[in-house]
């Protein structure tokens, strides 16, 4: 489903419920942001007790170069000297063990060489893996200290994937051939598998070129330049089914929604007014 249609489905609860402490689910924008918000922490609680991840819904990031760790430097640490160390971009922050101060959730580390993955822990943490004899002692971590994140093993080169708390902020692979009329003015676009004439000019595989307009003719097949595009609001919304599901029922619990008929809520209403003038009427005939 859309987001839009995602909205409306959180807008409009069944036949029965009513918001008895909150109308704010009546705004859109306020029931887009809470969307994202509880889908961010599915997938959170999804990726620690699964290792699940929506590859479709990622930005990857490549760290050119990862130090090794200086025990003079890092000497606050108990570290060994084959651990990795890089600094955060701004553009990847964390938010998984429930700390939301920041948009982006980074859900994976990966060697680009080896294709080995570090796992998220705490420094804390891996004092007691590391001195332990279990299973876990075998895999390789990461944590994050300050603005700096450590390995456990060294590694060159290292993919991040972040997950987006809004979707709408990531970037999905698009290989769809993009028909004449679907151009986006100032996108990218390549050619292959034949030729074909936009703005008056002619485009032969394996060529790229700027769309100035929405159209072109020709029987070449056409794509993205970039496999990269923002997600937009008329994509299906990154969410499975029994995702929407729990998450309506988040959103719906959280702001109070009743299961009573309107009628029930008018005579709680009335009683509720009752209840009051009595007890108005006790304190002026007390004083």
């Amino acid at each position: 489903m859309t987001l839009e249609k995602a909205v409306s489905q959180v807008m409009n609860p069944p036949t029965g419920m009513n918001i008895t402490l909150d109308n704010r689910l009546n705004e859109p924008d306020f029931v887009v942001h809470l969307i994202n918000e509880k889908r961010a922490m599915l997938i959170e609680r999804a990726y620690r007790d699964n290792g699940d991840n929506m590859p479709f819904v990622q930005q990857p990031f490549i760290i050119p170069v990862v130090d090794k760790v200086d025990t003079n430097e890092d000497n606050f640490l108990d570290l060994e000297k084959d651990f990795g160390k890089f600094y955060l971009p701004s553009l990847v922050q964390f938010t998984h063990r429930n700390k939301n101060s920041h948009n982006k959730a980074l859900l994976s580390i990966t060697d680009v060489k080896t294709q080995t993955r570090f796992f998220p822990t705490t420094y804390e943490e891996w004092l007691v893996i590391k001195r332990s004899s279990t299973e876990m002692k075998r895999y390789h971590y990461y944590f994050e200290v300050g603005n700096f994140v450590y390995l456990t093993k060294y590694a060159k080169n290292v993919a991040l994937r972040a997950t987006f708390q809004n979707p709408l902020e990531a970037h999905i692979i698009d290989n769809t051939i993009k028909p004449s009329g679907s151009l986006i003015i100032g996108s990218e676009y390549k050619v292959q598998n034949g030729s074909i004439v936009h703005n008056s000019a002619t485009y032969n595989a394996p060529a790229t070129f700027t769309a100035v307009n929405e159209n072109y003719t020709g029987t070449g097949r056409v794509y993205l330049n970039s496999s990269y595009r923002l997600l937009n609001e008329t994509d299906p919304y990154p969410m499975k089914d029994s995702h929407m599901d729990t998450i309506k029922k988040l959103i719906w619990n959280e702001f109070n929604i009743a299961l009573s008929s309107p009628t029930d809520q008018q005579g709680n209403a009335e009683e509720e007014t009752n209840t009051q003038g009595r007890s108005a009427n006790s304190s002026s005939s007390g004083g």
